[in-house]
Parts: C-alpha cells; structure tokens; sequence
C-alpha cells in the first residue's frame, strides 16, 4: 500500500505541473504559482533523482515496518499450523 499511495501522490504531483505548465503556456503567464512551476520544469531533472529517492526510501520503510510488525512470521506460522492431509 506504501508504494502504491507514494506512486499516486508522485502521478498527482507530475499530473498537476504538467496541467499548470499548459495553461500558463497558453495563456502566457508567467508569474505567481506559474513562475514556480515554470521553474521546476526547468530543473525537471533534479525533480527526477528526488521522485527516484522518494521511491526508494519509501519502499525500504515499508520492507523494515513489515519486518519490525512481524508480517514476515504470519506465512510461516500459518503453513505450520495448517493441517497436512494424510494419503492412506
């Protein structure tokens, strides 16, 4: 679920520039919000390493909340519980 909202939020957030970014093209604004955002299309590389660092500490907390939870332990103690079927 972590690295499914963090994807959502990261589409959102490129969604939003890229709307914001062709309406002040059309409509030739270029202070305010659209300044800012004109700007961070011209540094869209930067943006870039961050949305991949984002990525990456998000998926490493996530692995480390499930281990510390103990979710890694469920699988097994549910396959020892299970019951084994007997062929005779």
């Amino acid at each position: 679920m972590t690295i499914t909202l963090v994807s959502f939020l990261i589409a959102l957030l490129i969604g939003g520039l890229e709307a914001l970014s062709v309406i002040a093209t059309k409509f030739h604004l270029d202070s305010g919000v659209f300044g800012a955002v004109s700007a961070l299309n011209d540094h869209s590389t930067a943006l870039g390493y961050g949305i991949i660092g984002l990525m990456i500490a998000s998926w490493l907390a996530s692995m480390v909340i499930y281990r510390m939870a103990g979710f890694d332990n469920l699988e097994l103690a549910a396959a020892a519980d299970a019951p084994t079927s007997d062929p005779s």
